[in-house]
């Protein structure tokens, strides 16, 4: 061979192995569903200039790599096919495959802990998992990830639907898919990108919070900018540093924990405040500090209350030991675990402990951030004897006192918590799957940003129009889940966050087009923001669906406040959706949720009755009535139906504000 001939190889060696890779787009895997009916948009990378061709049942589409390698096709409207198919890519040199590619309806489910609540813990769940063997149903579990820079990869591969591969994914975004899939007898794919805990604004693209004018959003991007940084290799130094800074924290709270964990023979007798449970204590307290708190309150029984049960507390920030005249009956004391502040205190008490008269509960609680709280998420806050009978704790007689301050102040937590930064979800989780072809999206959020209502009103539709934006579709169809009903039920009508937040997904689902609500007042869990009922609520979302989107002649709403009429001391309210017509779904008769308030503003509670396709309400104080509320409460009595057997939204008449 010459030496010519032998250069010209060389040199086309190094030409061919300098080739960029032929790839696809991560989320084209096996197993995958494509949208029917529509474009699908079919991605991926290549040599810059290079013509790429995707072939697909019958269907061969070309297209070029841009300068950066970038190339990019369209697949024309498919008809739906069962069939799995193959879907090949080739750019002349390399061929890719992928297998088992059904065409179908594809829907993205995305929220917090509600929606990515998994089907191991729905009701039912031994049956609802052996059910599950579905091969036309498809899952993308989208990995969590907080990264600083937008992600392409959803770190994750297309799944059939398996009692093996469904038991962790999305109870919601299941039942929903089996809903559609059974009535429309096509495959379905289902995308699950949701993250427990997390609040709207890190799923909403972070420049829309830069370049708001509105300060509060302009100081949620700020927040980010302090935590995430612009590199990958500076944001890991960044973690690595607050690591150790916290790692010395927590060992601070370890050594407090092992000085601090025997019952104490002596208690001070002065330098108590008098404080309230549940809530915030710290906040009554002389002075605020990290540390060793102690927390007591004496309560009397009468004997034939004195048994064994369970001690309930809710949530304690952070960790804790609780003792009951003396006998230590539970504790959360893990330093590691540092999410111990979220976990509901539920300590089992002996028979013997409790006894005739009165008793102490000592509760000594190691604070690492913030102020002291408790209680958060129990209704039914103190003793539960078995048996039933509860022992309620909560009141204004507790006694708090600082035992020992932590020297300094934890640092900022910039690891722990990531994934409430503005933008970070959407970058990380919602841009890998941009421009994949959707139906729609099914969103179960809101408990995060409770405390905000009226915020909330604005962000939602924010979120919805930067999806339709990113993924060119205006009418993508966007389905709300209302908050079920949650916490101690409230004996006289009241107003609170909850009610307010859930008054914000409904305004959404009235004034953004393309949107629908499932409402679930009516399958919460009073002692639980995790109801288990998780079938109906995708079979609510699922109505929605059927009838929007693929225009079945079915019902999705329950009744849906009209207009009142103010007729002398009553008041008279029409629904929309009213169905089959209106039911009371009480057992015992009354029809309760609905409340009456004259010009004073002040609300009591209404009588109620049907007459027709209207609800009439009346109350002896209210001679001149002028505002009505349904269901405006925490966890209210709800009874207000159609036949079709869809509950009412919570609602009021009025603006007024708080």
């Amino acid at each position: 061979m010459t030496k010519k001939l032998l250069l010209l190889l060389g040199a086309l060696a190094v030409t061919v192995s300098g080739r960029a890779e032929l790839k696809l787009a991560p989320v084209f895997s096996d197993h995958l569903v494509l949208q029917r009916e529509m474009p699908a948009p079919v991605w991926g990378t290549a040599d810059a200039g290079a013509t790429v061709s995707v072939s697909f049942a019958g269907h061969t589409v070309s297209g070029t790599a841009d300068d950066a390698g970038q190339w990019s096709v369209k697949l024309p409207a498919l008809a739906a096919d069962s069939a799995g198919q193959q879907l090949t890519v080739s750019d002349g040199r390399q061929t890719r495959t992928v297998s088992d590619v059904l065409v179908g309806e594809v829907w993205l489910c995305s929220g917090q802990s509600n929606m990515d609540f998994p089907m191991r813990g729905v009701s039912n769940t031994k049956d609802e998992i052996a059910a599950a063997d579905r091969p036309l149903i498809r899952l993308l579990q989208v990995k969590k990830n907080t990264g600083p820079v937008p992600l392409t990869d959803p770190g994750a591969v297309w799944q059939v639907c398996t009692p093996a591969t469904v038991a962790d994914f999305s109870a919601v975004g299941y039942f929903f898919a089996r809903e559609l899939q059974q009535a429309l007898g096509v495959p379905l794919g289902v995308i699950n990108s949701s993250w427990g805990g997390t609040a709207i604004q890190p799923w909403i693209r972070a420049a829309l919070f830069r370049d708001s004018d509105n300060e509060d959003f302009k100081r949620y991007y700020r927040w980010r900018a302090d935590r995430i940084k612009d590199t990958v290799a500076e944001d890991n130094a960044l973690l690595a540093d607050v690591a150790a800074k916290l790692d010395a924290w927590q060992a601070k709270i370890a050594a407090l924990i092992a000085k601090h964990g025997d019952y104490p023979l002596t208690l001070p007798a002065d330098g108590w405040t008098k404080v309230t449970a549940p809530g915030n204590l710290e906040a009554a307290a002389p002075q605020r500090a990290d540390g060793v708190w102690l927390l007591r309150k004496t309560f009397h029984l009468d004997p034939d209350l004195v048994g064994a049960g369970t001690l309930q507390l809710g949530q304690i920030w952070d960790y804790d030991i609780a003792w009951l005249n003396g006998t230590r009956v539970g504790a959360t004391l893990d330093p590691d675990q540092r999410d111990a502040r979220n976990q509901r205190r539920k300590y089992a008490v002996p028979a013997g402990v409790l006894r005739p008269g009165d008793n102490e509960l000592l509760i000594r609680v190691f604070n690492r951030r913030g102020d002291v709280h408790i209680g958060h998420g129990e209704p039914t806050f103190g003793i539960t004897l078995t048996g039933g009978a509860p022992v309620l704790l909560n009141g204004g007689d507790w006694q708090l006192r600082l035992e020992e301050p932590l020297d300094g102040q934890c640092p900022p937590d910039h690891g722990e918590n990531r994934q409430s930064n503005v933008g970070v979800l959407y970058d990380n989780m919602i841009a890998p799957l941009v421009p994949f072809a959707l139906r729609g999206a099914i969103w179960y959020q809101g408990e995060s940003n409770a405390g905000r209502p009226e915020e909330y009103g604005v962000l939602l539709p924010l979120l919805i129009d930067n999806w339709r934006q990113d993924w060119h579709r205006p009418a993508l169809s966007f389905y709300i889940v209302q908050l079920a009903n949650f916490m101690a039920r409230a004996e006289q009508p009241t107003d609170t966050n909850w009610a307010r937040l859930r008054e914000a997904q409904l305004r959404t689902a009235l004034t953004v087009p393309h949107t629908g609500l499932a409402v679930t007042i009516d399958i919460g869990d009073a002692g639980d923001i995790h109801p288990r009922n998780k079938q109906d609520v995708g079979r609510r979302l699922a109505l929605n669906a059927l009838a929007k989107d693929y225009g079945r002649p079915v019902e999705y709403s329950g009744p849906s406040y009209r207009d009142l009429k103010i007729d002398g001391n009553k008041i008279v309210l029409r629904f929309d959706h009213l169905g089959q017509g209106l039911v009371n779904h009480n057992p015992d008769g009354a029809l309760r949720g609905f409340a009456i308030a004259g010009a004073d503003k002040k609300f009591v509670w209404a009588t109620a009755t049907i007459s027709g396709d209207t609800v009439i309400l009346s109350a002896d104080s209210v001679a001149s009535p002028v505002a009505a509320r349904y269901a405006w409460a925490d966890n209210p009595a709800a009874d207000l139906y159609n036949a079709d057997g869809l509950p009412a939204s919570p609602f009021r008449t009025d603006d007024w504000e708080r």
